[in-house]
């Protein structure tokens, strides 16, 4: 019987080396299992067990169920990749259709993008409002929202995108790599992952250094894994979502340490409802559960049908009598998170799980019928914010008539998306 030679890994006690041992097991005539020829071991090892061949046939078996669960994964893969083709074509179906009935009734397309003009107006002359100077530190967030509305609306021909992309670049701190939320603001995790959505939404990209501002966002990477803000040193999901959707966007993801980010998102997570928290151990609220979820997915994270039913139930139990979406338990109902809990039913493939045509009524019943612009709810005043969302509500809904396909994960239309 000819000999066969297999080398084991074999770890010293009390030692930190690894030390290779040849073992050259040989065969009886007429039997089918190996006798260990006993070798001597370099030094002492007294914790080592030599191990015995298993027969050909359990061998054989083994082999056999290795090679069916490979077989299985990678079928199950096929199907995924089906799946989301499949998804993604009913998407293009609905709006289609949705294109040919034109906007659900009641929606006062014109009025909306009066009322975003006007807020851009404002924008442009200085105009000291008192909506104007709420939203001062953070001013390139109501960029965004403006450019995206519009783009929902396909108004975004009305504005001049280049002067909009001179503008921001004007916010840029060379020094660091990082934006600020207003000229001669301080940097932020936040105000430059906004700063570049909206360069993203003027086609500008090109105009920053994607090296630099990589550099920027993975000196704020924590040890728990988390993102904190260089000036407060507030850390928790939504910085950690900011910085990942930046580095994504800019094309430098590898810069994080992404098995540490999704390590804290997890942490973040609430045995109890399958949901998330802005830290470990907080209440679980809709807007951080999407800044998590939207984490793991950028990460490439994947959850299993059992943590995505449980989130999904916690989420389907955000909405409320009046058709609304709230962000915690007895809470009312609030049109912004007809974007953050509807999109996060969007990315589990859930969405069905809810009344989706109590909400579209809610988000309509919440426009103001003189001005434009959608407010937090009905009767109250509208402002850019809620406006942003409850547009990106209706369009992932399908009940506006638009070119204009929002991602759920992003929040950014997926035409501007640099990877897509």
């Amino acid at each position: 019987v000819s000999s066969l030679e297999r080398s084991f890994l074999v770890c010293k006690p009390f030692a930190s080396e690894l030390m290779n041992v040849v073992f050259i097991p040989t065969c009886s005539p007429g039997s089918t299992r190996a006798s260990v020829l006993s070798l001597p071991l370099p030094g002492s090892c007294p914790g080592f067990v030599s191990s015995r061949w298993e027969d050909s046939t359990s061998m054989y078996a083994r082999h056999t169920v290795r090679s069916k669960v490979s077989s299985l994964e990678d079928q199950v893969e096929s199907l995924e990749l089906q799946v989301c083709k499949q998804s993604a074509e009913i998407d293009r179906l609905q709006r289609e259709l949705r294109a040919c009935k034109g906007d659900v009734d009641g929606f006062i397309r014109e009025k909306h993008v009066e009322y975003v003009l006007n807020f851009w107006n404002k924008e442009k002359e200085r105009k000291d409002t008192f909506e104007m100077l709420s939203i001062e530190h953070i001013r390139v967030h109501g960029v965004f929202w403006a450019l995206g509305s519009l783009e929902i609306l396909e108004a975004e021909d009305k504005v001049s995108l280049s002067d909009v992309a001179d503008w921001v670049m004007k916010l840029y701190h060379p020094e660091t790599g990082g934006f600020g939320g207003n000229i001669g603001h301080d940097t932020s995790i936040i105000n430059t992952q906004f700063a570049v959505y909206a360069l993203a939404q003027c086609n500008a990209l090109d105009r920053i250094d994607p090296d630099k501002i990589g550099e920027y966002i993975q000196k704020r990477q924590q040890g728990d894994g988390s993102f904190a803000d260089e000036w407060s040193g507030e850390n928790d999901t939504r910085h950690t979502c900011c910085a990942l959707f930046c580095l994504k966007m800019i094309g430098r993801l590898h810069l994080a340490d992404l098995d540490k980010a999704i390590s804290f998102i997890l942490s973040c997570r609430n045995a109890s409802d399958g949901a998330f928290g802005q830290v470990p151990f907080a209440e679980s609220h809709a807007a951080f559960t999407y800044t998590a979820l939207a984490s793991l997915t950028v990460a490439g994270y994947k959850m299993s049908e059992e943590e995505i039913d449980n989130l999904a139930w916690w989420l389907c139990e955000r909405q409320c009598d009046s058709g609304g979406l709230n962000g915690r338990p007895e809470k009312q109902a609030d049109v912004c998170y007809s974007f953050w809990a509807l999109t996060c039913l969007k990315m589990l493939n859930r969405i069905d799980w809810i009344d989706q045509e109590k909400l579209t009524n809610f988000i309509l019943q919440c426009q103001d019928q003189e001005t434009g612009g959608i407010a937090d709810r009905p009767s109250n005043v509208s402002d850019l914010f809620h406006t942003f969302f409850g547009l990106c509500g209706l369009e992932l809904l399908h009940q506006i008539k638009s070119d204009v396909s929002i991602s759920p994960i992003y929040a950014l239309p997926i035409k501007c998306l640099p990877f897509a």
